[in-house]
């Protein structure tokens, strides 16, 4: 570390005993403290996610711990058991019991204990970013993009005084802050927003005879308008409810739609193992875990390790989808376009669709 103000000897620096905060090491050091305080003192880290701690108090009863740099979320069924972890932390650390939580990282929490749902939601931090911008009082409309509309990077400003123009306008910034509402409880977030600051994710109990884990896939062929890319979309639910959700442009262009899709499979299957291995590493028990797609030539193709001449160029790394069905770690099913639930993440779709992909995806007005 540089030498404080008021000291100086040469060319030398301080040597640091302990970390200091400020430094970028010391979130490191600060989350190493943690762990191993929580791993002497019964709680085991996730394997899938090393913010995830949990113990089982009884015969399966589990208490979860989720950590996000200096605040945390425990939950448990025993309130008992939440106080003893609370005051195990409160030993070692020195922290701030907040009590039930209402609020985390800008993400609202509402419980609505007789109908035996939790919400969660950003409508504050909409209507944050609306007034940062100043785009509180313009009318919201019902479709934010029609069919017709396309981007392309032909579009951007060539001439030095449209350059100089587009310079201040903060569209960057409107973009981040939408990427980070979009991420946490919004993959509606096509949908107009100011219109809807008040939607937000609902769970609950099961909802009918909803597969224990299910993933719905789909893709916009080749509308990557400048370079003929697929747009690749996928959403996970457990007990009929979202939990991980995704839109992006697939990194090669596909030669149809049959390999466009076989690919976005296989991105959904590293989630869906990856899901199942958390989920059952929390003591969650797992009936089956399926990944829904509207494609017939890319399920046939996933289930079949027939040599063809029209499918030989498809870089291997994507058939590992076939070593996990054949472990039945993952299995395929069909679902009719209708309701698939991610067509709303790739494609601009009619309002009428969209209310019930939101439905479809648990995603409620409060």
């Amino acid at each position: 570390m540089r030498q404080p103000l008021g000291y100086k000897q040469g060319n030398k620096v301080c040597l640091l005993k302990k970390s200091l905060y400020g430094l970028k090491h010391s979130p490191r050091q600060c989350y190493r403290r943690f762990d191993e305080y929580m791993l002497s003192n019964g709680f085991k880290r996730s394997n899938y996610d090393s913010c995830v701690y949990y113990m089982s108090y009884a015969p399966g009863e589990y208490i979860y711990l989720l950590l996000y740099v200096d605040d945390m979320l425990i939950a448990c069924k025993s309130k008992v058991e939440i106080g003893s972890t609370t005051t195990l932390l409160k030993r070692e650390f020195d922290m701030k019991e907040l009590g039930e939580a209402k609020k985390i990282l800008g993400i609202e929490i509402i419980r609505n204990r007789s109908r035996k749902i939790l919400r969660v939601s950003q409508s504050w931090y909409v209507f944050e970013i609306l007034n940062n911008f100043r785009i509180d009082n313009r009318k919201s409309v019902q479709m934010p993009l029609s069919g017709h509309f396309k981007l392309s990077l032909k579009d951007c400003p060539v001439k030095d005084y449209d350059v100089e123009r587009m310079s201040k306008v903060l569209y960057a910034n409107v973009v981040r802050s939408l990427m980070y509402l979009m991420v946490c409880t919004r993959p509606d977030i096509a949908y107009p927003v100011r219109g809807t600051a008040n939607v937000g994710l609902v769970y609950g109990k099961n909802r009918g005879n909803h597969i224990d884990v299910t993933c719905f896939v789909d893709l916009d062929y080749a509308k990557g308008s400048d370079k003929g890319r697929s747009i690749t979309g996928y959403a996970f639910l457990v007990q009929g409810f979202v939990v991980s959700w995704k839109t992006t442009l697939q990194h090669v262009v596909a030669l149809s739609t049959t390999k466009a899709e076989y690919m976005a499979l296989t991105k959904a299957m590293k989630e869906a193992i990856w899901l199942r291995g958390l989920l059952e590493e929390l003591g969650v028990e797992l009936n089956s875990v399926a990944v829904s797609c509207d494609n017939q030539g890319a399920i046939h193709l996933s289930r079949n390790h027939d040599f063809h001449e029209r499918t030989k160029h498809i870089n291997v790394h994507y058939h590992f989808i076939r070593e996990v069905l054949e472990a039945k770690t993952v299995e395929i099913l069909n679902v009719c376009t209708e309701h698939n639930t991610t067509d709303a993440l790739t494609n601009v779709v009619p309002e009428h669709k969209l209310q019930h992909c939101l439905e479809l995806l648990s995603v409620s007005i409060g």
